[in-house]
């Protein structure tokens, strides 16, 4: 699924190497911004430490999985709970980051068990990437039509047959989280969120 092409780590491997750096401010630190050590440190270990083919190797092996709804290829996770009748739940990241950074929560919901947990306790977990990136192809319009709320409950309750479930979200995801469940009480258990949010109130469904 992904596989970045050779030249494009040499280019941009070379172009770590070759950073121009800044004259630093004659103050000690992070007092600056960034302290410039540190990203001096962090852009040699990306041009010649960071392994990028074992951390492809590690995305390609999580169990993807891609939806078509209405026109909109939606990529997602899906880990199954190690219990029957689990509520599912989907969560959804924030931005700049991607799904990739909610695979060890994903993991300890669906497995509690190998995580010193009770295989009651556990759920299946649907991490969806947001439309645009990674594998989510991106909006077709600037309106987003249909936002990304009701793309998730027609991924959880139309494709994936979820009557019931419940959501998470931070950041950006903590919006989308608001407003899936703002749009679908009735399928919609509960939602949590790292951000509150003040949410436009959704108009109602046409009938």
């Amino acid at each position: 699924m992904l596989e970045v092409p050779e030249a494009a780590l040499h280019d941009l491997r070379a172009r770590l190497r070759g950073t121009r750096w800044a004259t630093p401010w004659p103050v000690p630190g992070w007092q600056a911004g960034t302290d410039a050590e540190e990203l001096r440190r962090l852009a040699e270990y990306w041009a010649d430490g960071y392994d990028w083919r074992a951390h492809e190797s590690a995305i390609n092996a999580l169990p993807s999985r891609f939806a078509d709804i209405d026109g909109t290829t939606v990529h997602y996770l899906r880990f199954d709970a190690e219990r029957e009748g689990a509520l599912p739940l989907v969560l959804t990241n924030g931005w700049p980051s991607t799904f990739y950074e909610l695979v060890e929560l994903a993991r300890r919901l669906s497995t509690p068990s190998r995580h010193g947990g009770d295989p009651r306790d556990a759920f299946t977990v649907i991490v969806p990437s947001l439309p645009g990136f990674t594998f989510s192809s991106p909006p077709t319009s600037l309106d987003q039509s249909p936002p990304t709320h009701e793309l998730w409950h027609r991924l959880m309750h139309d494709e994936l047959g979820f009557e019931r479930y419940g959501a998470h979200g931070g950041d950006l995801g903590s919006g989308i989280t608001a407003r899936l469940g703002q749009a679908h009480p009735e399928n919609v258990v509960g939602i949590h969120v790292l951000d509150i949010l003040s949410t436009p109130p959704t108009p109602p469904p046409p009938n």
